[in-house]
């Protein structure tokens, strides 16, 4: 879903002064349009899925929920994004129509070169919401500490330390690397270690074969696999694989230094199969969630332990029934998915037409069973 925008960025000095567009004259009914909003569950074993309460009217994406079901974080611009997609040629100082939510501030940082030319800046930052237990509401959101100035970060992932749950041995997330040597305006993915639930200062890029300077990485997810060995599956468009959004994967014996060179999972198709997570069930099996390409949620099973381009068929978990999408699953240690869903409002509008909140799919017993 972040994507297409990362597409517009290079093309930014070219419209500085471009012609705006004027605002929607009305607002759509949010609330409402939100409580008649029914994704459909096909999994059985799920409960009912809702909304949480701390969704605002920006753009919250690509959420990450840590296995305690403790910690929340997701990708964030105050504004709406599919409509400017739509509508603004790509103009990343064009954004002001659009503006909506709170954190307007994130795009009020306009890089360097352009200050006194632009007021707005397309960019995006991440979110944390934390809590003490799973029995406490989420409070509001806040603006994570590791989140840059005047770039796009998102994809937020982390691995929880296994003694504790207030550390992360990874945490990983994406950004849009200015450094032409390096990143040639594309999408990275970033880690720290050993480190906070919500770290600031510098992280650590990860090497080729993973990061390279042709294509643009997204959508990571790292396992701790063994002793010395983690795999990291990611999303790119650009590589050789089977067309569209394909699936990757890349595996590392000695705790990260090197990586293997990525390879597609083999359920890879000309379409977009998007926004894997893993999930490891009681019986020690994983599974892969992932966004399908009809925009529904589906899982796999791993065929063979230690096999990880060979998953089993296809079961659809949630369809987007009246929603326009559903997409980005994460899943708590029982099970629970959090995602992201996008609404549309209808062809009435214009510059507020789409919104994208983080909702709850619980599994049936957990304590996010409501």
């Amino acid at each position: 879903m972040r994507l297409v925008i990362l597409l517009f960025l290079g093309m930014a000095a070219g419209f500085v002064g471009c012609k705006k567009k004027k605002p929607d004259s009305e607002r759509p009914d949010w609330d409402k349009i939100k409580s008649a909003t029914r994704p459909v569950v096909i999994d059985t074993g799920y409960g009912t899925p809702y909304r949480l309460d701390i969704s605002t009217l920006g753009w919250e994406d690509g959420p990450f929920i840590s296995p305690d079901g403790r910690t929340l974080y997701c990708f964030y611009t105050p504004l709406d994004l599919f409509s400017f997609v739509l509508n603004s040629n790509g103009d990343p100082f064009a954004i002001e129509p659009y503006l909506r939510g709170p954190f307007v501030e994130i795009v009020r940082k306009v890089p360097a070169r352009y200050q006194g030319s632009a007021s707005y800046f397309l960019s995006s930052d991440i979110l944390i919401s934390h809590r003490a237990s799973v029995n406490d509401p989420f409070p509001p959101w806040s603006i994570a500490h590791f989140s840059t100035p005047a770039t796009f970060d998102g994809a937020p992932q982390m691995v929880l330390n296994d003694t504790n749950p207030d550390e992360a041995e990874f945490l990983l997330f994406t950004y849009l690397n200015p450094d032409p040597d390096s990143g040639n305006e594309k999408n990275d993915i970033v880690y720290y270690r050993h480190t906070s639930l919500n770290p600031d200062g510098p992280f650590q890029r990860f090497p080729a074969p993973v990061n390279e300077v042709d294509y643009q990485e997204d959508n990571p997810h790292l396992e701790i696999i063994g002793k010395d060995s983690l795999v990291l599956f990611f999303t790119n468009d650009e590589r050789p694989g089977s067309g569209g959004i394909d699936i990757f994967f890349s595996l590392s014996n000695d705790n990260g230094r090197t990586w293997t060179s990525p390879e597609g999972v083999d359920f890879n198709s000309a379409g977009d199969e998007d926004m894997p997570f893993l999930w490891r069930d009681a019986q020690g099996a994983y599974w892969m969630y992932y966004m399908t390409p009809d925009n529904r949620i589906a899982r796999r099973k791993q065929r063979t332990r230690g096999d990880w381009k060979h998953w089993d068929d296809a079961v659809v978990v949630l369809d987007k029934g009246n929603a326009l999408a559903v997409g980005e699953p994460t899943l708590t240690q029982w099970g629970d998915i959090v995602f992201a869903l996008i609404y549309d409002a209808g062809k009435a509008y214009t510059t507020d037409r789409y919104d994208n909140d983080v909702w709850v799919l619980p599994r049936k017993g957990s304590p996010f069973d409501r």
